[in-house]
């Protein structure tokens, strides 16, 4: 018995006393083998042998690595007959089963966002797995864990789909800020993927300083500073523009 995905390597050894035969000897009798390979079940080449380089005085290793894949998955039966120089041949057979692994669903170019306040974010997150197919297929169950900031979704269906993976939010004035997710998803038989992402949204900037109605009292020929003090929910560089009438 094998799992799908193993990494298997089968090793056959050949015992035949006519390989002693001395190199001087071997125009009289040079033993050859050879072997015939039969699988019968899903895929008839899921393996073949090799002869392997490793000398011996009385025998010949042979070898079959492979890794069998989702369509390898089944009952074999495998036979295997050898046979020398004089046609002299040895059998045997055995069956083996490769059984099938249940993969983790996978996200698919996960990346971080960013938007701004009064604007709507849509975002389809997407995930598939190698059994139950994409997040189309209704078999992918997501799932979130706010680790920074707070949680906009609040379990609505509305602004992020559990079962497609689309997040729709629109961000209001006040809700700037850095928001990292921990995202799951799983599949139908609980096996379970995880990621992070991060995101950005930029809100208005507010002037903390100095008020609407200040004044500001410039002399003709004097230089002056104007000092502004800018809040930024992000700690973004800001860019100012200053208008005078």
């Amino acid at each position: 018995e094998i799992m799908e995905d193993d990494s298997v390597e089968f090793q056959l050894f050949v015992i035949d006393n006519d390989l002693r035969i001395p190199e001087e000897q071997k125009g009289f009798y040079d033993e050859i083998l050879n072997m015939d390979l039969r699988i019968e079940g899903t895929n008839a080449g899921l393996f073949n042998f090799a002869r392997d380089s490793t000398s011996f005085s009385d025998r010949v290793l042979f070898k079959a690595i492979f890794i069998p894949r989702k369509s390898d998955i089944g009952y074999y039966n495998v036979s295997i007959n050898v046979s020398d120089a004089s046609n002299a041949s040895s059998f045997i057979s055995f069956n083996l089963s490769v059984f099938e692994v249940n993969h983790k669903p996978i996200f698919i170019n996960l990346s971080d966002q960013a938007t701004n306040v009064n604007r709507t974010l849509y975002y389809d997150i997407n995930a598939e797995d190698l059994e139950d197919g994409n997040d189309s297929s209704g078999n992918l169950t997501y799932s979130y864990v706010f680790l920074n900031g707070s949680d906009f979704i609040n379990g609505d269906g509305a602004i992020f789909n559990t079962t497609s993976g689309i997040l729709n939010m629109t961000f209001r004035d006040g809700q700037g800020g850095d928001y990292q997710i921990n995202l799951s998803v799983n599949d139908t038989k609980g096996a379970t993927s995880y990621r992070d992402f991060w995101i950005y949204v930029f809100d208005l900037p507010q002037i903390t300083f100095p008020d609407s109605d200040y004044v500001f009292n410039l002399k003709e020929g004097n230089a002056t500073n104007l000092t502004f003090i800018v809040n930024s929910t992000r700690l973004a560089n800001l860019s100012y523009f200053v208008y005078i009438n």
